[in-house]
């Protein structure tokens, strides 16, 4: 897969255009579905996947990437300076997994056709630098696009048809999920857990 570039004016009178960037993307899934035909309150399916990406890009934030300068600034770097070009590069991995699995069952009175419904889902996400990490970048970088993520949830619903022509459904949804920066001064704040807070 082959991204979109960006382009800037540097120096004024010109325009320059950064390299395309670059995506590889692997997946796999298997998948399982168990529906005995002598059971209704058993219809049973699963899936576990995972994903692998490595993604180079030349757009990276060129105003306020730390790699530059000792610390975060609104002003321009250098441009002929020797980390500049690099600076430039955003060389991410990415590799995700997550297991899924849902039931349906079915059942009748004599109020009308019911349907109930459960789902249980899970998934983590590590993303990192996909190349070396310079000294100069170590020391200095605070935006590195490097952390993990954990996401998992749980369903459930339940349908009531009492006619052909009229259904009512009810349902609920969890979700809990948490994630860690490994930048080395990033912190989560404590009273927004979903805010990032850089020093």
């Amino acid at each position: 897969e082959s991204t979109q570039s960006e382009h800037f004016v540097d120096p004024p009178g010109s325009m320059v255009q950064f390299l395309p960037g670059r995506m590889r993307l692997q997946a796999g899934s298997l998948r399982h579905h168990f529906h005995p035909q002598d059971q209704d309150w058993v219809d049973l399916r699963s899936t576990l996947w995972m994903t692998r990406a490595t993604s180079r890009m030349y757009n990276s934030n060129i105003a306020n990437t730390p790699l530059f300068k000792p610390y975060p600034t609104d002003g321009m770097p250098d441009t002929l300076g020797a980390t500049y070009g690099p600076g430039l590069q955003s060389d991410v991995k990415s590799r995700r997994w997550g297991l899924d699995s849902s039931n349906a069952s079915y059942f009748h009175n004599a109020l009308g056709e019911w349907t109930l419904r459960t789902g249980l889902a899970t998934q983590h996400e590590d993303t990192a630098p996909n190349s070396p990490v310079v000294a100069i970048d170590y020391n200095n970088n605070r935006y590195l696009r490097s952390g993990v993520r954990s996401e998992s949830s749980a369903v459930a619903s339940l349908q009531w048809q009492p006619q052909d022509w009229l259904s009512v459904t009810v349902g609920g949804r969890y979700t809990r999920y948490k994630t860690r920066d490994r930048n080395r001064i990033a912190y989560v704040s404590a009273s927004t857990p979903v805010r990032y807070t850089f020093e």
